[in-house]
């Protein structure tokens, strides 16, 4: 058991590369990954990122992240470089603050499960799940719940359904 101070408000993942070597913890509002050595957690160089994360998923050895711009990246902890981006439109829609996230293992399919805002007066937001096509580079689909917010998202290998849990009732569409 070993202990290090990462200096981050939010820590919402922890990945090694397949060796043990290398430490990637990733925190939320960060624009980088602090990386440790696997052996003395002494620190290493960090990755910086285009903009700060707001969610961020360990799947198949894969660190997915969501950040603030939109972008969806799958890094990968064996080369410590980016695998995979794709570029969404929800600053540009004011779309959600993303909160859960998931990517089909073909890359064709994103969710993309945003928290539900209070808003401003009379207008409150419901929470919205985005899912998007990489291949034809377009949200293809909003599922829009009223009340929790989405404490879980995963398309399946198929992809032909998501699964999405809330807080406090679990729900498949």
């Amino acid at each position: 058991l070993a202990r290090v101070d990462v200096n981050l408000g939010n820590i919402n993942e922890i990945i090694t590369d397949s060796s043990a070597q290398r430490v990637y913890v990733s925190g939320s509002m960060s624009a980088r990954l602090r990386v440790h050595d696997g052996i003395t957690l002494a620190e290493r160089t960090e990755v910086s990122l285009t903009a700060p994360i707001s969610a961020a998923r360990n799947t198949d050895g894969l660190l997915l992240l969501t950040l603030v711009s939109g972008d969806v990246v799958r890094f990968d902890p064996n080369t410590g470089a980016e695998q995979y981006r794709f570029t969404t439109d929800l600053p540009s829609v004011g779309g959600p603050m993303i909160r859960d996230m998931s990517v089909s293992r073909t890359n064709r399919l994103i969710a993309l499960a945003g928290q539900a805002a209070s808003g401003k007066g009379n207008s409150p937001q419901e929470q919205r799940t985005l899912v998007y096509d990489t291949q034809t580079n377009s949200l293809i689909r909003v599922i829009y719940r009223e009340g929790l917010d989405v404490v879980g998202v995963t398309i399946n290998p198929s992809e032909t359904f998501i699964t999405m849990g809330f807080a406090g009732q679990p729900q498949i569409r």
